[in-house]
């Protein structure tokens, strides 16, 4: 088991002090010594943490110092204590060693820092980011371009599976796209069943005759993008036409399942096909069994 006890210790006490007893009617009746002791709204103590989780007196004061306790007290603990997206990652990993299960806010993730926009901005790929529902924030010039006069689709999930135009622009769309982009909507919806986006942008993918059949028949493992094998896009410019790309998802930190989408070009041989690029991987270090294949 991995953790960090100090680590744990400083974030707690921190959390504590921030505290204001006086919002929890609970504490009433809790006598104050005659120093003044959580007068002012001064933060909590540990025998107050205690009576708010339900538990006797001498239960939390371990867990801060890094004893073993069942993980669902943490969720308890972050949501007396207030604890944000951050502090709760950073409570599991000092505490357990691991990510959380779970996020503590199911709202996470539908919004995104406005500095993003200056990166989709920036880049020359086709760009855009989008919430954990697949509702697009926003988008750059290339994108614009790809729907030579249409209106950039309010959910790219639902463009992708549901719009006809998406079917030609997504060169065989049966082929490379449907499948892996219809795994990572079921594995959305099964991560966020209280999202009515989702809900009914799965219902109506399994209702439509093309899309359905594909998200029954899905036997993928993808939840995410799969960003070492190229699809085949054919874009409305002449000029570009049929090409190779990448789809290269970026998680956006501080907004789960929210992504900074990009679809660089990929090399091509002289017949047109896409040409394979080596991984990435720090000089020194060799291919373990579990890594992945070198294409």
């Amino acid at each position: 088991m991995g953790g960090d006890p100090q680590a744990l210790r400083r974030l707690l006490t921190t959390a504590r002090a921030r505290a204001r007893p006086g919002d929890f009617p609970q504490l009433a009746f809790v006598q104050r010594d005659k120093r003044g002791r959580h007068a002012a709204n001064r933060g909590l103590a540990q025998s107050d943490m205690d009576i708010l989780l339900g538990r006797s007196i001498g239960t939390y004061g371990p867990i801060e110092r890094g004893q073993n306790a069942p993980e669902h007290l943490f969720e308890l603990i972050a949501r007396v204590l207030k604890l944000d997206h951050q502090e709760w990652n950073s409570l599991w990993r000092y505490a357990v060693g691991k990510e959380p299960p779970f996020a503590l806010n199911t709202d996470l993730g539908l919004d995104v820092a406005g500095s993003w926009r200056l990166l989709v901005d920036a880049t020359s790929a086709i760009a855009y980011v989008n919430d954990r529902d697949w509702n697009v924030l926003c988008w750059n010039e290339q994108v614009t371009r790809l729907f030579d006069g249409r209106p950039v689709p309010d959910n790219m999930m639902r463009w992708i599976m549901l719009d006809p135009h998406a079917r030609t622009v997504l060169h065989e769309w049966d082929t490379y796209w449907a499948p892996a982009v219809v795994a990572e909507l079921r594995a959305a919806h099964a991560l966020h069943p209280e999202s009515e986006t989702l809900a009914k942008l799965v219902a109506d993918v399994r209702a439509d005759r093309r899309a359905g059949p594909v998200y029954e028949h899905q036997h993928l493992p993808y939840v995410q993008p799969q960003a070492d094998a190229p699809r085949p896009l054919l874009h409305p410019d002449p000029a570009v036409g049929l090409v190779w790309v990448y789809v290269c998802g970026a998680a956006i930190f501080g907004s789960p399942s929210a992504r900074l989408m990009q679809f660089p070009l990929a090399p091509v041989d002289a017949d047109g096909a896409p040409r394979p690029l080596p991984w990435l991987r720090a000089a020194g270090r060799r291919a373990s069994d579990t890594s992945p294949e070198r294409p």
